[in-house]
This record gives C-alpha cells, structure tokens and sequence, in this order.
C-alpha cells in the first residue's frame, strides 16, 4: 500500500498558524472520492531546534530552493543576488529546513550545485561562486549526491568557514573589491556575453527554451514529498514578447487560494478583469499585437507545472535603478508577476532587506498539519491525483480561515522509469530527512577507531540477499550505498558512496545463502555526530535507510572508552564488497594478533552455540581487566542467561584488546540487547557499551 502525506497549512484571517486540529476537522478527496485518513500530525518548525529536528515529518519539511536565472540577468544585478540570498542561507534556514542552490542557463537549462541538504556552509559556498569551479578552495568532491561541492577539511571547525559570512556575501556590485568577488564577476561577464545582441526572434526562442527548462524542473520537483518554495532571483525577460507592445502590463495580485488558469479562447471582459487579478492576463492577448500564443501557452505550462508539484515561487526582481523605459521595465515585471502569483507567491520588486521578506513570507509555514491517508487500487503509472481538503463544520473556525494544501500527487513509478535527476533528488531527500524506511533488510555497523588525530570510522553495511532480490528481473544486478555524516549544525563532514554491478549468474547463490557485505570508513574530527546510511537495489529501488548518533572523543581525553563488542563471523556468510582503496594506506583495524577477522554488523548467533568476541577499549591501563555482558530484551528489561568469558588479551599501543567467548546456549529464541561493561577495579573506572544480537535456531 502506498502511504500519501499531505502538508496543510491553516491560517486565521490575520495570517497566524490555527493549532490544535484533529482528525475529524479535516475532509480529504483523492479525485473526488473522500479517504478516510489515518494520521494527522501536527508539526510546529518554529519550535523546532538542532537537537530534535530528526523527527520532523519528511512531507512537513520545508524544501526551498533558490533558484539564479543567469539567462534574463546582468552579472552586477547577479552579485547583488547573491548578497541577499547568502543573507538567507545563513540567518533565516531553520534547523529543520533543506535549500538546494540552482542556476538556469540559456544553453544548459537548470543545473543543480548544491542539492537539498541543511548544510548551510555547502550552500554559501554554492551561492558564492554561482557554478564556477575554479573558485572552490578545497580539494574536488565527487558526490554523486551534489550534497557536497568543497571539502568540509577546506572550511574547518564548526561555523561556517573562516571564507563564509554574512558580510562576505553580502557585497554589491559598487563595492565589489576583492579577487573573489571579481572572479564570480568575470565568470558572469562570460555567460552574460554570449547573451547579447539578441534579437526578437532570438529572445522568444530563448524565453521558449526557459520555459521548457523550467517546466521540467517543476515536473522533476514533483517526485518529492513536501511543499517547494523556489526562491527565483532574476530581472524578468521582456513581458511584451508575451503581450505585446500594446499590451497591459499590469499585473495585479491573484485570488486567495486561486488556482484557476484562464483559457486562451476567451476574451470576455469579465473574464479578463478576473485573470488581471490573479495575474494571468498574458493568456489572452492576440498573437499580432500582444506576442505569441506559443510562448504564453509554454508559460502556462510552467506555472501549471509548479502548481501540480506542490511549488509556490517567490519572483525576486534583482536589476535594481536599472536605466529602463516605464514600458520594458512594466515589462520585465509582468513575466516574473506572472510566474509568482500564477502558484500562489509573491513578487518583490528588490533585494534590499530581502531576507526579512522571505523570512516573514514563510512564517506562515512554520505550523504544518500532515494529513496521511492510503489510496485503495493506485495504479504505478505515475498519473497525477487531484486533491481537495476541507475544514469541516467541527473544526468551529470562523470567516476569513485560510487552508492551503498540495494540488494533488503524481501515483508512483517503477524505480527504473525515473529520470535520473529524480533519482538523486529522492536519493538526497531520503539521506537528509533520514526518514525510516526498510524495504530491505539492511543492518549498519559504524565504530571510532581512536589511533590518530582524525578517527578512523568503519562503516560496515550488511543487506540480507534474500530482500536484495526480490522484484530483481534481470541478471544484472546494480548496488547503491550512500553514507554521509553531519555535525550538530548540520554541516557534511565526510562522506562515502558505493555502486557495483553484479552478474547473478555467478553471485545469485552467494547472496542467497547470506547476503551483500561492504566494508567503507569516514574520517572524523572529535565531535558529535549523525552517521546516516541509505542502501538500494537501483533497478527495483528497494530502499532503506539508516541513521544514529555518533560520539568521537578527543584524542587527548583520558577517559576509558569501549567500543562495541565485535561478533567474530565466518567470512563465507557473506559477499563480501569494500570500497574503492585511496592513496591514504590504511591499516585495517579488525585485526587478533596481526590476523584479519570479519566482524557481524548485527550478530545472529545459533542456540545452543558459543560465539567468539573481540573487545576493543581505549583509557585502560595494563592491569587486569573485569568483563560483562548483561542480556536484555529489546525494551531494556534484565533478563537471565547468555554469559560471557574472557579468553586472552593482545598488548596494544594506546588500546586494550580482549577475546573472549559469548554463551547463547541457554537463551530461547528471539532478538535481545547486549551491555557490556568493561572495568578495572585497580584504578576504578569502566566503560560500557552494546549491541544487538539475534538468536535463531
């Protein structure tokens, strides 16, 4: 069954967020058919912090991508763009929010810089250069994810980079002083040359081709859960390719909640004072004296499009005291009206104090109700679903309430069908919102190995064959794992990224008897952390994703530290995978005595069987050491049986290694918790740690 979430926003007549809804004040129809929901969760933004923004709904995010149109834009109204939006990025993003950075170009269309992702020093840097390479200080980074476009070593510590702040960004063209900022110039100066003398013909075919570009983008947005806000900084294309020179240029504010489009056969004058207010005039126009029909049916499309992915734009008119007639500046105004208040935004006519406006634009978003539902017989074939929520009669809210909502949704595809762009667009979105999903059945291992200034983390991933399989209709079989790790502001740290093709003719029965095991590390600085790991088969998009905390203790610290008990497993269980070796030789560390041993992500251990264990513990000294396991069930209760004995113990230079053996015997079968507890009664300190075991017959 397919599980559709619908945002919602209710706002009073005075535009404040109405709380404490339920259930039975809201009605839902999925093309006309009312649906009886199973969830409405109400989710307040505002009071969400750094600590708690994991368990934000993944639909109640806000997405919000700022868009550059480097096609209709001069590189000095560019840089004050780029003022302004740094200014956002880093002052107004709330914890929970994802921004993505896109530029449009004439040639190329859209191209995405940095993908949707909290990482607010990415995005800076995104914004800074606007897609030139060269002007990336840190070493190159090849994500597939586009979540990372610099090394995070390039900007160390936990700000924003001693290159990145408000000021820096916020320069404008007339106080454009700095080898960087000239640089981001003469990189725009370039595109903006081969722009010019243009002429009529030409610009309509380039308004066409934006149009195209943008239209796919929107169709592409769709794929995601959520409302998009698409911030749209540009200085317009000429409004009167569209309407004409003789045509009315003004555009007034639309209907609340309109989401009508006006009908080119039409040219009553009722009909046109009602599509002047919602700002859609520009359809009716004769094509000789008020511009062509092809290029306002591409631009009808383009609003149609951001409507249906649940896209609301914000126009952003970046030229400035720009030396324009009243006509061609009416003009430039009416294209980018047109586009904002045709999905239901707002228009700004600068960008002077624009953040404060942007931010006082989304407060309205900031409470969100996540309306659930299952449709019963959906088709895969990615049709769209109109929909329509109500406030019923319950709710008792008065005249003037305002309820918005997602148009519809687009009923899912085969993974396969899905543009690439797509891919990755729900590839970073599952990575960054860390939503739960186990369509296969994945476990993870991640430990800090403390044995240099950067800690050494393994990342084991395992993924049952069995699940790995199954949809699989080819004899090709394509793997994706994905692991990245941000700090407590949400910054990328480090990352990993795997893919391999297997021929099942040779691997099916491996991975029947186990399963897929990759072996891959990230490096880290002492700090806090969230490790977040997505694994898929990348024709059928079977998909789970995995996240948990992450502590690295300093290097210096004294404190004892264990880590958790390695489960030592035969290593024909698996198929076994590592990651792609880097010129950093790296010693690998599941070693006993010099000799490689393969530890188990999550242990299955048989009844009636004892399992070798390696410990490994730092801050211990040389004398005799005390080791427990404690059982417990899945919810923390102590439990009798299971009993664990040390063996031997390695001399180690700065850690203490221990071996010993783990007694199942006497446990029925069942999954349970592991604690271990390490202690050293000569100096009286101790450590602890766990895992999960599962015991099958």
């Amino acid at each position: 069954m397919t599980l559709v979430e619908v945002p919602v926003e209710v706002s009073t007549a005075a535009g404040e967020p109405v709380l404490g809804l339920g259930p039975g004040d809201f009605e839902l129809f999925d093309r006309g058919v009312r649906q009886n929901l199973s969830g409405v969760a109400q989710i307040d933004l505002g009071s969400m912090s750094e600590t708690n923004e994991e368990v934000v709904f993944a639909s109640a995010r806000r997405r919000i991508l700022l868009l550059f149109d480097l096609a209709f834009s001069r590189p000095a109204s560019l840089e004050r763009a780029r003022g302004a939006a740094g200014d956002f990025v880093l002052n107004i993003l709330r914890p929970a929010d994802l921004a993505a950075v896109v530029i449009v170009t004439p040639e190329n269309g859209p191209r995405m810089l940095v993908n949707f992702t909290s990482d607010r020093t990415q995005l800076a840097r995104a914004i800074e250069t606007l897609g030139a390479p060269e002007l990336l200080s840190g070493a190159k980074i090849d994500d597939p994810l586009r979540l990372l476009i610099e090394s995070p070593i390039a900007n160390p510590g936990s700000g924003f980079g001693s290159a990145l702040s408000s000021s820096s960004l916020g320069q404008t063209a007339a106080a454009v002083g700095d080898a960087r900022s000239e640089q981001v110039l003469n990189h725009l100066r370039s595109i903006g040359r081969r722009l010019e003398d243009q002429g009529k013909r030409r610009q309509r075919d380039r308004i066409a081709a934006w149009s195209e570009a943008m239209a796919g983008l929107a169709r592409t947005l769709g794929s995601l859960p959520g409302r998009k806000h698409i911030l749209v900084f540009s200085e317009g294309f000429d409004g009167r390719l569209l309407m004409g020179e003789q045509g009315d240029t003004t555009v007034g504010i639309p209907a609340a909640g309109s989401r009508a489009v006006g009908n080119l056969e039409s040219h009553s004058l009722e009909r046109d004072s009602l599509e002047r207010e919602r700002g859609e005039s520009w359809l009716h126009a004769a094509d000789d004296d008020f511009g062509a029909v092809t290029l306002r049916e591409s631009m009808r499309q383009v609003v149609e499009a951001f409507r249906r992915a649940d896209a609301v734009v914000d126009t952003i008119d970046i030229s400035g005291l720009v030396a324009l007639s009243d006509t061609a500046r009416r003009g430039r105004r009416a294209s980018l009206q047109t586009l904002a208040l045709g999905t239901g935004g707002q228009h700004y006519g600068g960008s002077n104090a624009l953040a404060g406006l942007l931010e006082r634009a989304l407060e309205s978003t900031l409470v969100t109700y996540v309306l659930s539902f299952q449709p019963r017989s959906l088709l895969l074939d990615g049709s769209f679903h109109e929909l329509e929520v109500r406030l019923s009669k319950s709710a008792g809210l008065g005249r003037g309430t305002k309820l918005t909502h997602r148009q519809g949704y687009y009923a899912p595809r085969p993974f396969r069908q899905l543009h690439p762009l797509e891919k990755k667009l729900l590839t970073a979105d599952a990575v960054m919102t860390a939503a739960p999903r186990r369509e296969l059945d994945m476990e993870v291992l991640v430990a800090a190995f403390q044995d240099s200034p950067r800690t050494y983390v393994p990342v084991i991933v395992e993924i049952d064959g069995q699940s790995l399989l199954a949809g699989q209709s080819t004899e090709r079989l394509e793997v994706e794992i994905f692991a990245y790790v941000t700090n407590e502001q949400g910054e990328m740290r480090d990352f990993l990224t795997y893919r391999a093709d297997f021929d099942l003719e040779q691997a099916r029965l491996s991975l029947q008897a186990g399963g897929l095991k990759f072996y891959g590390h990230l490096d880290l600085d002492a700090g806090q952390y969230r490790v977040r790991v997505l694994g898929r088969n990348a024709e059928t998009g079977r998909t789970s994703v995995w996240a948990a905390p992450l502590t690295i203790a300093d290097p210096l610290a004294t404190e004892p530290r264990l880590l958790p008990p390695f489960f030592i497993e035969a290593p024909d269980t698996w198929l076994l995978v590592r990651e792609a070796p880097t010129s950093d030789r790296v010693v690998y560390p599941f070693l006993w005595k010099g000799e490689p041993f393969v530890p188990a992500a999550r242990p299955v251990v048989r009844r009636e069987t004892v399992s070798e264990v390696v410990l490994v513990a730092y801050g211990f000294g040389e004398g005799p050491v005390d080791a427990d396991i404690r059982v417990l069930s899945v919810t923390g209760q102590a439990l009798s049986g299971g009993r664990f004995e040390l063996l031997d113990r390695e001399p180690g230079f700065g850690r203490t290694l221990l071996r010993g053996r783990f007694d199942s015997r006497d446990l029925p079968l069942g999954e349970y918790r592991l604690e271990t507890t390490l202690s050293q009664q000569s100096d009286g300190i101790s450590a602890t740690s766990a895992c999960r075991i599962l015991v099958t017959e």
